[in-house]
């Protein structure tokens, strides 16, 4: 036989052969999504932060069979209920000001506005 055929022969003998599975003897798991796997920085692996934070992507709340939320990983345990009530105290208007007020202001800031040595920050915000 030729030594072409020989290499041949001897490839696919090598090819049908079962390989051994490297065998984890540590006991730590090696995935990519392991949340304790060493912080070597290789050339294709994670980060412990970076797997920290796609297993913080996969978190989903358990539901019931009608769809309502039962539990959360972060929802408040001590209150039955966090839905805000449709209280005036939370949707009514908070910057009232008086007529009076609101012309003394104005005035006040004419006087600084004639100076050159004081600015104002964020002047687009103010009532003038």
């Amino acid at each position: 036989m030729s030594k072409k055929k020989q290499n041949k022969r001897a490839r696919k003998v090598n090819v049908m052969k079962k390989k051994a599975k490297n065998v984890n003897v540590s006991g730590k798991p090696k995935h990519s999504l392991d949340v304790n796997r060493s912080n070597v920085a290789t050339k294709n692996s994670r980060s412990a932060a970076t797997v920290r934070r796609l297993k913080m992507y996969k978190n989903r709340p358990v539901r019931c069979s009608k769809g309502r939320v039962l539990s959360n990983e972060f929802q408040s345990k001590d209150l039955p209920s966090t839905r805000i009530q449709p209280d005036p105290r939370w949707f009514v208007n908070t910057r009232v000001v008086d007529q009076k007020e609101l012309e003394g202001f104005r005035e006040e800031m004419e006087k600084y506005k004639l100076s050159n040595y004081n600015v104002t920050i964020k002047g687009k915000n103010l009532p003038l």
